[in-house]
């Protein structure tokens, strides 16, 4: 059997995931509409560090913005500000509730309040409704499900999650979708992509992390299959999803939430691709929003598969160059502010945002805190809630952060600074420690300087167990997720070094 019969036969195997979909956009033309939406995205920060002009639509503005960085690998001043401002916003709706949770864990920070809240918010079928123990309602059950489920068990039980997957499955309707309240029971409100879309993601998340499968005779397995039938026949002839007929026009928004539930649960099926040209397609040219709104262009943002590399930021201001490139300002010069604007200028003592230093297991590592601007020297600096990683401590004196990391993980923690008139400033910080430096992790195992069909076979024998990988070969193996590696080889490994030694990626 030819190499290259071989490695066709390895693409299409599963290991503990879907098969291959293959992107109908150009790695170009998604790198030049991510660019864009950034700096649309960028410019409408608001001076304290949300997105959204109105208090009900920011806290879900700006979660979206922050999953949107995180997703490009940004986390720097723009998204320290906005986790800054989200993780003290006030949550007045179940919604809310549920979105501040789960960008409050994707940052690494503390959910425990959070989740005690949101348990706290069920009515008494121990589902969601739009507010604190209102009737349920979707996609808000959904969305409060999805949130708690990694909580742990003494906080959220699986009996807990059994409950609220039965309120879901309860209300799918006969056409295997469901409606946005449990009107549905009456069959008065037709299926909607955007509540099917959150249900069948929580209902996933619930069989996947929880191990249920169903409620009563209503299986979650058989349930999804008929969701995704359905979705799948608000297809447009524009490529896009939307309610109406086929040859209606499409929403942004809709094909939005079907494009990531596909993504996600349908990886091979062929509407992905022309799903992301359309959405391509509605970005604004001129100035890169989708619909000139926050959490719409977040949300594609978010959507959008990950660069195959770090984005460049030769100033190391938190902006990447090509961003800074289509904002008029100069790549090589520290100049955030000059499309951020200053979240924290105040009267008196104030300090840059800095977030998500990057550590190596054993290694020697050492940061310097900025000089904070105002207020009367000598400074002191301390660390006021979270915790550094085990090995590394703080001058409080100097600023200095230096030691040699023993364990693996992401810390995040505030830090203050004090000067001699007590004036004070805090904002947030994160230190991540890897197994192995980022820039190793390159797919070639076999260090031959190729990724091929030999490193596919070593990928799949190391995620199997078949093989205990040198830390060399760990070093390059270990791949996902992207830029952070993980101490670990699995499937999601595999797939993006079989998509590298395809030639369908290039990172």
């Amino acid at each position: 059997m030819s190499a290259k019969k071989l490695l066709m036969m390895l693409a299409g195997a599963v290991l503990g995931t879907a098969s291959l979909s293959v992107w109908a956009a150009t790695q170009t033309q998604i790198d030049t509409a991510r660019n864009k939406g950034l700096w649309w995205l960028f410019a409408h920060q608001n001076s304290e560090g949300r997105w959204g002009n109105s208090s009900i639509a920011a806290v879900a503005a700006t979660a979206s913005a922050l999953e949107a960085l995180n997703t490009a690998g940004l986390r720097g001043p723009v998204y320290a500000r906005g986790y800054s401002w989200l993780v003290n916003a006030p949550a007045s709706s179940v919604d809310s509730l549920a979105r501040q949770l789960a960008a409050v864990r994707l940052a690494g920070g503390n959910t425990t309040n959070l989740e005690r809240d949101l348990k706290n918010a069920r009515n008494s079928l121990l589902g969601w409704g739009s507010y604190a123990r209102y009737d349920t309602s979707f996609p808000d059950s959904a969305l409060a499900l999805s949130a708690i489920l990694p909580s742990p068990l003494a906080t959220y039980t699986t009996a807990d999650a059994q409950e609220a997957v039965c309120r879901i499955l309860e209300a799918v309707r006969a056409d295997g979708g469901w409606s946005y309240s449990k009107a549905a029971f009456s069959g008065a409100a037709n299926s909607s992509i955007i509540p099917t879309a959150y249900n069948m993601l929580a209902l996933s998340a619930a069989q996947t992390t929880r191990g249920l499968t169903g409620c009563n005779t209503i299986s979650i397995a058989t349930t999804l299959n008929s969701s995704m039938a359905w979705l799948l026949t608000r297809k447009h002839n524009d490529n896009g999803f939307g309610a109406g007929l086929a040859s209606d026009a499409s929403s942004v928004i809709e094909t939005a939430f079907a494009y990531r539930l596909l993504k996600q649960l349908n990886p091979s099926d062929p509407s992905i691709g022309p799903a992301l040209d359309y959405l391509l397609g509605q970005q604004n040219s001129a100035n890169g929003s989708w619909s000139g709104d926050d959490f719409l262009t977040a949300l594609v943002l978010s959507q959008l598969p990950p660069p195959t590399a770090p984005l460049a930021d030769t100033d190391k201001d938190g902006l990447p160059d090509a961003v800074e490139v289509l904002a008029g300002t100069d790549p090589l010069v520290a100049n955030v502010h000059g499309i951020l604007g200053n979240g924290q200028s105040v009267a008196g003592l104030t300090i840059p945002l800095e977030l998500a230093k990057e550590a190596i297991l054993g290694q020697s590592f050492s940061f310097t805190f900025s000089t904070p601007v105002g207020g009367t020297p000598p400074y002191t600096w301390s660390i006021t809630t979270g915790s550094l990683p085990l090995g590394i401590g703080l001058a409080a004196g100097t600023g200095v952060l230096s030691g040699t990391p023993t364990t693996l993980g992401s810390f995040s923690f505030y830090y203050s600074v004090t000067d001699a008139a007590l004036a004070k400033a805090t904002t947030l910080g994160q230190i991540s420690v890897y197994k192995s430096a980022p820039s190793l992790a390159d797919g070639d195992i076999n260090v031959d300087g190729v990724v091929d069909v030999a490193d596919v076979v070593l990928a799949e024998r190391i995620a199997l167990g078949q093989l205990v990988p040198t830390l060399v070969q760990m070093q390059h193996a270990d791949v996902s997720p992207v830029w952070y590696p993980d101490g670990v080889v699995d499937a999601a490994d595999v797939a993006r070094i079989r998509l590298k030694a395809l030639g369908l990626q290039n990172w």
